[in-house]
């Protein structure tokens, strides 16, 4: 069965989707990152090209709004046909991979960032910051989780954090602005590998992290690359998954052990076992 769509034309634009751009992470690290190297006559004169799923995330549209101010945007639906006559296509400045074969792990070599394009994010971002002078966020951050995707036993691990005086925060929650500060405030960081973790883009120099992630992904780079970058030691625990389940890499349940965290929490912040 052949199901016909009118056709969409389009004068022009600066095509600004890609892989994953529904993701926080893939989003600002990749696509509206590219922005840093669109050339100044084009934007003026052509709009954004960008996918429609934005506008159901409060954080990616203001990222829009804090990278490309005063930029004519035009939001494009995966169910319609387009016909453009003069695309713009930018490269990504950086890169992970969005898919992988069954089977298939990650190397060190598979991401790669461009400090250039992530600088110029973090600069606007710290410098909107500064000029609303939000109250500084906790000292101490636990990312939680509210997906149902790679559950593990959370509240066992809240227990823990929050004995060591982490507060317990839900960064999908916040604004972009909210997360900006949440991370540019943390002298420790704590939580399940995860999307929220593109902050550290705004992590402050000095400051310790922790994350855990699938023992089938330990050689997954992004997180300690962007804390490289920016000043934040980032360090991780490996755990394994229920292989049994089924399930993809990315939504596989698991049981963490509580206390290889505890231990492992009580060394980031350089605590004694009692």
């Amino acid at each position: 069965m052949i199901v016909e769509q009118p056709i969409i034309d389009i004068e022009a634009g600066v095509f600004m989707g890609g892989n994953g751009a529904f993701n926080y992470y893939h989003f600002v690290i990749e696509i509206i990152a590219k922005i840093a190297y669109a050339p100044i006559a084009i934007l003026q004169t052509s709009p954004l090209l960008l996918p429609e799923e934005i506008k159901s995330h409060g954080q990616f549209r203001d990222l829009v709004e804090l990278v490309c101010p005063g930029i004519r945007v035009e939001m494009m639906s995966r169910s319609n046909h387009y016909r453009i006559d003069r695309l713009y296509w930018l490269t990504q400045p950086s890169n992970l991979p969005f898919n992988i074969s069954p089977g298939t792990k990650l190397s060190t070599q598979d991401c790669y960032l461009d400090m250039q394009s992530l600088q110029m994010i973090r600069t606007l971002a710290l410098d909107r910051l500064s000029d609303l002078a939000l109250p500084p966020g906790p000292r101490r951050v636990f990312l939680a989780r509210n997906s149902p995707k790679r559950s593990y036993n959370q509240d066992e691990i809240i227990d823990i954090a929050s004995d060591l005086g982490f507060a317990i925060v839900f960064p999908e929650s916040l604004t972009l602005l909210e997360q900006v500060n949440l991370f540019h405030s943390a002298d420790f960081i704590i939580g399940p590998s995860g999307a929220a973790w593109t902050n550290l883009l705004f992590g402050r120099d000095g400051a310790r992290a922790m994350y855990w992630v699938n023992a089938d992904m330990r050689e997954y780079s992004a997180w300690t690359t962007l804390g490289h970058l920016f000043g934040v030691d980032v360090r991780y625990l490996s755990y394994v998954p229920n292989r049994e389940s089924g399930a993809g890499v990315d939504a596989v349940s698991y049981r963490i052990d509580r206390d290889a965290v505890a231990d492992a929490i009580r060394q980031l912040i350089g605590a004694s076992r009692e």
